[in-house]
Parts: structure tokens; sequence; C-alpha cells
């Protein structure tokens, strides 16, 4: 279950492959993902299944190709005019 700083991947196939469908991910800043019973910090690259890995990049565990960060539109949105507010879906 992820949290605010980090998250927990429990893939049996993240032990990297020549044959899977594995790729190589980018913890971003501020983020901790715990992989096999290991933690992988910011900046640290962890080898994962690639749709896990998605998964988790579309969430802001993860940096895109170019180093930016995805951030999730959903949740609460926080701006000086209006505050805390729950976005609309």
């Amino acid at each position: 279950m992820a949290t605010a700083k980090s998250t927990s991947a429990t893939s049996e196939d993240t032990a990297a492959s020549e044959d899977s469908n594995t790729a190589e991910f980018t913890v971003a800043p501020r983020r901790t993902v715990h992989i096999n019973g290991k933690d992988y910090g910011p900046t640290e690259t962890v080898t994962l299944d690639a749709d896990e890995g998605k998964y988790l990049r579309e969430r802001g565990f993860f940096t895109e190709e170019d180093g930016t960060v995805s951030v999730s539109t959903s949740g609460p949105a926080v701006n000086q005019e209006d505050g805390v507010r729950k976005d609309e879906v």
C-alpha cells in the first residue's frame, strides 16, 4: 500500500531476467520504495516489472524519462486563495 512518502512493491518478478518484461526506474525525490525486503531511496535505480513500475511512476514514486515527477490529479488541492479543498472528479 502506498503512503505519502513510501510504498511497497511485492512482485516476484522484480529480479531482472533476460526474458521478462522488466525495466529500470529511478526513485523520485522525497520518496522511498520497498521491494523484496529492501528500501530504495531518492535517485536510486530499481529494476521492476514494467507494468508495476508504470503504475508507481503514474503515482509519483518514480521519475519520468526526462527526470520530472508525475503528480496525480485526484486528491486535495492547496492554493493561497482557496486553502485546502477536495478536487471534483
